[in-house]
């Protein structure tokens, strides 16, 4: 009986030295330099150049943000965010606009803060008065752990489908608002 508990202890510290070396080539895995990368859609019953100009001013939408302590876009091109995330992580950045190959897009990039950013918006006029936003993001945590974090809790991606939800819904005010406006004569 003593050499099969024993034995039996040996077999559990054997299992649990297995598990630990899984778990640490897991995190391993999951720490290393693997940036995510986010792709969404979302539609606005504007023109393309009214959603340009309405994307560009954030201090339209800002109100229907959430999780945003801080946004602020400067005359150079450049803007600072702070964005609270609700896993408990911030992102902090400072980001680098910049216009695409194209008219209809949007560059940015991250060029100070905890997160590597980068990413691009692309406006589709699909028929008049309606736009097609695309918008492609590829991040990572500059800290192995708020990357694990993030990982797990897929914190950045849903601060982002709330915030682009407040930004549809900023979007149909606004159209609701220029449609009953009255023409001029």
């Amino acid at each position: 009986m003593c050499l099969e508990n024993i034995h039996l202890k040996q077999l559990e510290m054997m299992a649990l030295s297995v598990v630990r070396v899984m778990a640490s080539s897991l995190l391993t895995w999951k720490i290393g330099n693997i940036t995510m990368i986010i792709q969404k859609v979302l539609h606005a019953n504007l023109t393309l150049t009214e959603t340009r100009e309405k994307l560009l001013n954030l201090w339209a939408y800002r109100r229907f943000l959430e999780g945003v302590e801080a946004a602020c876009i400067r005359d150079d091109g450049h803007s600072n965010w702070n964005i609270s995330l609700s896993n408990g992580l911030s992102v902090m950045c400072e980001l680098e606009h910049s216009e695409g190959d194209q008219p209809n897009q949007i560059l940015f990039r991250s060029l100070d803060g905890n997160v590597d950013l980068a990413g691009v918006i692309e406006l589709t006029e699909i028929r008049r008065g309606l736009t097609q936003i695309d918008l492609l993001l590829e991040y990572d945590f500059q800290s192995p752990i708020a990357r694990v974090v993030d990982r797990m809790t897929d914190g950045l991606n849903r601060s982002l489908d709330r915030n682009l939800s407040g930004i549809r819904n900023f979007f149909e005010v606004t159209s609701k608002t220029t449609e009953s406006m009255p023409l001029a004569a």
